[in-house]
C-alpha cells in the first residue's frame, strides 16, 4: 500500500504534459506526429522508451534535447524484424547539446526510439517529426512485386509508386504492372523519378509460349525522366517493371498508345497461308499491318484470294504505310496438283507498287504480301478489266475440229485467246461452217487488244476423216480475210490460232452462193449423164470441190430424132476455163469436138444420123458457171434465190411471267424478243450486228433491226449487280442525249459501231447525264445508260 501511494504521489510530481517513459521498448509511450515528450535520467534511472506511428513512407526526424547537467548517449531509432528483434534504424550521439536525425526512407509502420544517458543527471525533450514523400505521388497499390501481381496501367494514365523505403529489411525495389495493348500500334514508356529516387532500367516485357517473361525494350531512367518507344507492339497484355538504383522517393510511370492508323485496319486474321486466304473484292482497297509482335509471333505475310469473273487483265496495288517495308507481292494460280504457281509479282519497298496480269482467265488466284522490314499498316487493292464489253468470250470446249462450235451463215462469233489460269493457255478456236451451195466462203476476222494472230485457217475433212486445208491467212495484229470462191456443198471448220499476247477476236462468216442452180450429180460420166432437151438451155458448174473431189467434167444425152444438122452451144462464165466440149455417139466414137476456153464454143455437125448422142464438157481450169443448149441459141437462165444470213434461234416472242426477270430486245414498239436474266444474257457488237449471248444460246442481231434494250422491272431479284430501275426518260437533241431519271451517279457509256468503248460519262446526284458525241468522228454510236440502250448518229 506505501508503494501504491509512493508511486501515485510520483505521477502527481510530474510536470503537466509530461509523460512517463516505457522502461522497455514492449512498454514504450507513445509519440504523436509533431508531439514531443519529456523524461528525466539519472544515475540510476538510465533510459525511456518511445513509440512513433509512421502513417506512410516518409522521412522520421527524432531530435533529443538535454537539459542541465544531463550528458546524452546516442539517441536511436529502431524497428521489429520479423522474429520481433528489435533492428536500428539510425542513431545520434547526442552530448549536452541539442541533436538530431532523420531516416529519409521509412516505410509504414510503428518504430521505438530510446533515449539513454551518458552522464549527469536532469531533464531532456524528445520529438518526433515525419514528412511524407509527397502527397503529389501516392504510393501504388501493393503488392505488385512480381509480374504475376502486376496492377493494371491504364492507358494515357500518370500512376505513381514509391521506391526505396523501409521498415527492417523490407525495402521495396521494384514494382510491376500490366497494360493492354488493343490492336497494333506503338507502345511508349515513360518514367520520372522524384524526390532522391534513382531509377534502373524500366522494362517492357511480353510472354512466351512457355508462359516465361521476354523483354521487348528497356531504358534506364537515373534521376531524370525517361522514356521508349517499342514500335511495333501487336495486340496482347504486356508487363512493365520499374526497378530502384538507389535512393527513395515517388516516381510516376505512364502508358501511351498509338495505333498504326485509323486509316488503316488490321486485317482478318488468320490469313498466314493461301489456305486461309480472306476475300480480296474487286476495286476495294483492303488494309493490314506487317511488322508487330508479341514476342516472338511477328505477323510476316497475309494472303488473300481474288475471283476473276472472265478473261481480262487483273492489277494488283500495293501501298506500306508507316515505317514498312514489303517484300514482293505475288500473284498465283493453282495448278493441277493443287500446287501453288507464280502468275507475276512486284517488289515494292516503301513505295506503292502495283504489276498487272494481262492475260488471266477466269478463276480464283491468290494475292501474298510479304513484310520486308519495319512496321506499319498496307493496302491493297485488287483491279479487273475485262477482255472488252464488246467481245464476249467464245464457247468452250472449242479446242479440236471436233468440238468445234457452229457458226451460221451471215453471223459474228467473238472469242478470247491468249488468257489461262497457271499453264492451260488458250491458244486456238475451232468453228464449223455449213455450206449449202456451190459459191465463195469470205471470212472476216480481227484481233482485238494485245492479241496477235497466227494462220486463221480453213479446212475440209477428206475421205479418211483427215483435216486437209483449204486455205489460210496470218493475220498478227491487223484484219484479215479469207476468200475461198471455189467451195462445194459440205461442213468446213475454222481455226483461230494464237501467235501471241492476248485479247479478243471477231469472225464473221459470209456466203456468196453460185447465181445458177447446178447440174444434178453425179453426172461424171457417160453412163450418169443428165438428158438435155432440145433447144433448152442449162447451167451447170464445174470446178468445185470439197476437198481432191473437184468437179471437173460434165456428161449430157440427147436424143436426135431425125437426120440433119446439130448444133451444140456452151458458154463458160465467172472464173472458168474449159477444155474440149465433145459429142460422142453411143459407141464411145468422137463425133465433133470444140476447145472452148474463156469464150463461147460452138459444134456443127451436118447431117448427123438420128440417134442418142452424148455431150462431154470439162474444165481446163477455174470455177464458175457454163451455158449449155443445143439447136439453139443459149438464152437467159432464171437465177436462184439469194441465200438469206441464217437466224441464229432468235426466240418466238415467248411471254414471260410476272415475276420473270429478262432482257428485253425491242424490234419495234410491238415486237419483243424476251431473254431470261437466269441464262446472263450478254450484249457484244461487231461488225456492225449486236451479238447476244446466253448461257443457251447465241443470237445476231442486224444493227438496223434493234429500237433498244431494256431490262424488266423484276430484274432486281434475277442475277446479281443488277438494278431494279425505271427506265429513264430520253431526249434526242441533234449530237447529244439527255437522260433523266437514271440512277444517280450511275454510268454511262458511249461504244463506236465496232463495239469498242470509246467514252464513259456519270448521271449526277439527281440521275441526269447528258452525252454530247460532237468531239467523235462521224458515224454511228451506241450508248447505254442504265438499262436503256439507243443509238444515235453523228453527222
Amino acid at each position: 500500500m506505501k508503494k501504491l501511494q509512493l508511486l501515485l504521489l510520483m505521477l502527481l510530481a510530474l510536470p503537466i504534459g509530461m509523460l512517463a517513459a516505457g522502461t522497455s521498448w514492449q512498454t514504450a509511450t507513445l509519440i504523436e506526429k509533431g508531439g514531443s515528450a519529456k523524461g528525466t535520467l539519472s544515475n540510476d534511472h538510465t533510459e525511456d522508451w518511445y513509440k512513433i506511428q509512421v502513417p506512410e513512407n516518409g522521412e522520421v526526424t527524432i531530435t533529443s534535447t538535454p537539459h542541465g547537467e544531463l550528458d546524452l548517449y546516442y539517441t536511436e531509432l529502431y524497428a521489429l524484424d520479423s522474429e520481433n528483434i528489435l533492428r536500428s534504424r539510425d542513431s545520434k550521439w547526442i552530448g549536452k547539446q541539442e541533436g538530431a536525425f532523420t531516416v529519409k526512407n521509412c516505410a509504414k509502420g510503428t518504430y521505438y526510439v530510446v533515449v539513454r544517458r551518458n552522464g549527469g543527471s536532469g531533464e531532456y525533450t524528445v520529438k518526433y517529426d515525419f514528412k511524407a514523400t509527397s502527397s503529389d505521388y501516392p504510393d501504388d497499390n501493393e503488392p505488385n512485386n512480381t509480374w504475376e501481381q502486376a496492377k493494371p496501367l491504364p492507358v494515357a494514365t500518370n500512376v505513381t509508386g514509391h521506391f526505396g523505403y523501409v521498415y527492417y529489411n523490407d525495402m521495396d525495389t521494384e514494382d510491376w504492372f500490366k497494360i493492354e495493348v488493343p490492336e497494333n500500334g506503338e507502345v511508349t514508356i515513360t518514367s520520372t523519378p522524384h524526390g532522391e529516387l534513382d531509377l534502373y532500367y524500366t522494362e517492357l516485357y511480353a510472354l512466351d509460349s512457355e508462359n516465361i517473361l521476354r523483354s521487348r525494350d528497356s531504358k534506364w531512367i537515373g534521376k531524370e525522366q525517361g522514356a521508349f518507344t517499342v514500335y511495333n507492339c501487336a495486340k496482347g497484355t504486356y508487363y512493365v517493371v520499374l526497378r530502384r538504383n538507389g535512393g527513395q522517393g515517388g516516381y510516376t510511370v505512364r502508358y501511351d498508345f498509338k495505333a498504326t492508323s485509323s486509316d488503316y485496319p488490321d486485317d482478318n486474321e488468320p490469313n498466314n497461308t493461301w489456305e486461309q486466304a480472306k476475300p480480296l473484292p474487286v476495286a476495294t482497297n483492303v488494309t493490314g499491318h506487317f511488322g508487330y509482335v508479341y514476342y516472338n509471333n511477328m505477323d510476316t505475310e497475309d494472303w488473300f484470294k481474288i475471283e476473276v469473273p472472265e478473261n481480262g487483265e487483273v492489277t494488283i496495288t500495293s501501298t506500306p504505310h508507316g515505317d514498312l517495308d514489303l517484300y514482293y507481292t505475288e500473284l498465283f494460280a493453282l495448278d493441277s496438283e493443287n500446287i501453288l504457281r507464280s502468275r507475276d509479282s512486284k517488289w515494292i519497298g516503301k513505295e506503292q507498287g502495283a504489276f498487272t496480269v494481262y492475260n488471266c482467265s477466269k478463276g480464283t488466284y491468290y494475292v501474298v504480301l510479304r513484310r520486308n522490314g519495319g512496321q506499319g499498316g498496307y493496302t491493297v487493292r485488287y483491279d479487273f478489266k475485262a477482255t472488252s464489253v464488246a467481245y464476249s468470250d467464245d464457247t468452250e470446249p472449242n479446242n479440236s475440229w471436233e468440238t468445234a462450235k457452229l457458226l451460221k451463215r451471215g453471223n459474228t462469233v467473238t472469242g478470247h485467246l491468249g488468257y489461262f489460269y497457271y499453264n492451260d493457255m488458250d491458244t486456238e478456236d475451232w468453228f464449223k461452217i455449213e455450206v449449202p451451195r456451190d459459191g465463195t466462203i469470205e471470212l472476216n476476222f480481227e484481233p482485238h487488244g494485245d492479241l496477235n494472230l497466227y494462220y486463221t485457217e480453213i479446212y475440209a475433212l477428206d475421205s479418211e476423216n483427215i483435216l486437209r486445208s483449204r486455205d489460210s491467212k496470218w493475220s498478227g495484229t491487223d484484219p484479215g480475210e479469207i476468200v475461198v470462191p471455189d467451195v462445194a456443198p459440205g461442213i468446213y471448220y475454222i481455226v483461230m490460232r494464237r501467235n501471241g499476247g492476248q485479247g479478243a477476236y471477231s469472225l464473221r462468216y459470209k456466203f456468196i452462193q453460185n447465181d445458177y442452180a447446178t447440174d444434178s450429180e453425179p453426172n461424171n460420166t457417160k453412163e450418169k449423164s443428165i438428158s438435155l432437151s432440145e433447144c433448152v438451155t442449162v447451167a451447170g458448174h464445174l470446178g468445185y470441190f470439197y476437198y481432191n473431189d473437184r468437179d471437173t467434167e460434165d456428161w449430157y444425152k440427147i436424143i436426135v430424132s431425125a437426120q440433119g444438122i446439130v448444133e451444140i452451144n456452151v458458154k463458160p462464165t465467172g472464173e472458168l476455163d474449159l477444155y474440149y466440149v465433145t459429142l460422142y455417139d453411143g459407141n464411145d466414137r468422137n463425133k465433133a469436138s470444140k476447145w472452148v476456153g474463156k469464150e463461147e464454143g460452138k459444134i456443127t455437125i451436118e447431117n448427123l444420123e438420128a440417134g442418142t448422142y452424148y455431150i462431154n464438157v470439162t474444165r481446163n481450169s477455174g470455177y464458175g458457171t457454163y451455158f449449155l443448149c443445143y439447136n439453139a441459141t443459149i438464152s437467159n437462165v432464171e437465177k436462184l434465190d439469194p441465200l438469206p444470213d441464217e437466224e441464229s434461234d432468235k426466240p418466238d416472242n415467248p411471254t414471260p411471267n410476272d415475276n420473270d426477270a429478262c432482257l428485253i430486245v425491242w424490234r419495234s414498239e410491238t415486237q419483243k424478243d424476251y431473254y431470261l436474266l437466269t441464262e446472263k444474257p450478254k450484249i457484244t457488237m461487231s461488225n456492225g450486228d449486236f451479238i447476244l449471248t446466253t448461257t443457251n444460246t447465241t443470237v445476231t442481231y442486224k444493227f438496223e433491226d434493234v429500237m433498244k434494250f431494256t431490262l424488266s422491272e423484276s430484274s432486281a431479284t434475277a442475277i446479281e449487280d443488277v438494278k431494279a430501275v425505271s427506265e429513264p426518260s430520253v431526249e434526242r437533241q441533234s449530237d447529244r442525249v439527255v437522260f433523266t431519271g437514271c440512277a444517280p451517279k450511275s454510268v454511262v457509256r458511249i461504244y463506236s459501231i465496232g463495239g469498242q468503248l470509246v467514252d464513259t460519262q456519270w448521271a449526277d446526284e439527281n440521275g441526269r447525264a447528258e452525252v454530247s458525241i460532237s468531239g467523235l468522228t462521224a458515224g454511228v454510236y451506241v450508248v447505254k445508260a442504265d438499262n436503256v440502250t439507243i443509238k444515235i448518229a453523228k453527222r
